[in-house]
């Protein structure tokens, strides 16, 4: 037999077949190679006529020659055996499809976690709280600048003195000196106090001079006390650089010592001494504060009189001018600050109110009209949608493109709620999801 050019057609190849039987010695049945399309083709032979196993033979004789010519460039194979037919590839073949084969990607194996969703509500809850936070923060630091700008911590020199004399019913004895407890029967003490500030303050000069007498057991501790205010002066200085004063008084001695000999008596088991402080106190910011004291000593028949005076020089006053410090003036920007930021927030909530309210009504009136006009074609996820599938999603932009895709694939639509300013719209096919996600947001 003649082989036919291989640009005939299949046709021509067809109408010879009885011609080839006639030629041809029938040979033993070989498995042969075909590819896909060549398999395709076969299926495609109609159907003829007589001695339909010899002529399916001489076909695929004659397709055997086509098939061999295109392996020519691949002349080693390797034999894929399987239980219903042999396969041969090439190793070329195997390389290239190995090649092409898309690897598996796994970053899509773990559920994405969705960030959660703050509601409108808390939304509005969370703005408001803020709000208020800032304006309260704003308030405080205002009044913080205000008061700074009147009253600070200012240095100044202070100068304190005390004096005494130890008087008897016939005569007054100086200082320094030993004297009777039977024959004292006044102290005389004079205080001195003088004082510098760096600047005009306003300030109110108040002090007070107070006796104490106080009773010790073995151990130290105060047993009995007894407290007389001597004197209280207090004097308002509008505006001054200085403060000065002398102040007198004098203590009946015979009165806290005849009170210390009856305790005494009292209780003739127990050890004890005591003493007599005559102190003047200085009124400040912080309260009373000691400046200077005499100590007399109670119980013995002579004493000597300690006198002591305290060295302190640094209180708070209030300056007389306006002028901020550096601390008012960060009190008051950062006060300025959180009132602009207030008002920013107030407006931002505001306008979302405004805005979610329209909008709201808007989103609620395109769902109930889609799922109105559509209830036919729709099924409602109640618990929402999820499918336990790996499929391709496809957005659409609108809900018409979903009603084209429905058309098409004869599938329902599956409306799922995610939250109140969201829904969405789904079509399934079997490697894909079809999806329209209406928004409050974009309405």
């Amino acid at each position: 037999m003649v082989k036919k050019n291989k640009k005939d057609s299949k046709k021509n190849k067809f109408q010879f077949v009885d011609e080839s039987l006639q030629e041809k010695k029938p040979k033993k049945k070989k498995e042969k190679v075909v590819s896909n399309k060549v398999k395709e083709e076969k299926k495609e032979i109609p159907p003829v006529v007589e001695d339909l196993d010899e002529k399916v033979e001489i076909i695929d004789e004659v397709l055997e020659e086509e098939v061999l010519e295109e392996d020519t460039l691949n002349p080693s194979v390797e034999e894929v055996v399987s239980e219903k037919e042999s396969v041969k590839i090439s190793p070329i073949q195997k390389e290239k499809v190995e090649k092409e084969e898309p690897l598996h990607d796994t970053s899509y194996d773990k559920p994405l976690k969705k960030p959660p969703y703050l509601g409108f509500e808390a939304r509005v809850i969370l703005s408001s709280v803020l709000i208020l936070v800032m304006f309260v923060g704003a308030c405080l630091l205002s009044l913080k600048a205000i008061q700074h700008s009147r009253v600070e911590y200012i240095s100044f020199k202070e100068k304190k003195e005390v004096f005494y004399k130890v008087c008897s019913k016939i005569n007054c004895y100086d200082e320094s000196l030993e004297y009777g407890s039977e024959r004292t029967d006044i102290i005389k003490s004079h205080f001195q106090y003088h004082a510098e500030f760096p600047r005009k303050v306003n300030y109110t000069l108040e002090y007070n001079i107070k006796a104490f007498l106080k009773i010790y057991d073995s151990k130290k501790e105060v047993i009995y006390k007894l407290d007389d205010t001597l004197n209280t002066v207090k004097k308002d200085l509008i505006v001054t650089n200085e403060v000065s004063f002398e102040e007198d008084v004098a203590v009946v001695f015979h009165k806290y010592y005849d009170s210390y000999m009856n305790y005494k008596n009292s209780h003739p088991n127990q050890e004890m001494t005591g003493d007599l402080e005559i102190v003047l106190y200085l009124e400040g910011e912080n309260g009373p504060r000691k400046i200077a004291n005499l100590v007399i000593p109670m119980g013995v028949d002579f004493y000597k009189i300690v006198k002591n005076t305290v060295s302190d020089s640094k209180g708070k006053v209030a300056v007389s001018s306006d002028t901020w410090n550096q601390q008012s003036i960060i009190c008051a920007v950062f006060s300025l600050l959180l009132i602009v930021g207030s008002f920013y927030f107030l407006y931002k909530t505001v306008k979302m109110v405004r805005k979610v309210s329209v909008e709201h009504s808007i989103y609620r009136e395109k769902l109930l009209k889609i799922l109105r006009e559509y209830d036919r074609i729709i099924v409602i996820a109640r618990g929402g949608y999820e499918s336990n599938l790996e499929r391709e999603v496809v957005k659409v932009d609108s809900f018409d493109e979903l009603l084209e895709v429905k058309k098409s694939l004869q599938k329902p639509i599956i409306y799922s709620k995610v939250n109140d300013v969201k829904s969405e719209f789904i079509v399934e096919d079997e490697d894909k999801l079809y999806k329209y996600t209406l928004k409050e947001a974009d309405v």
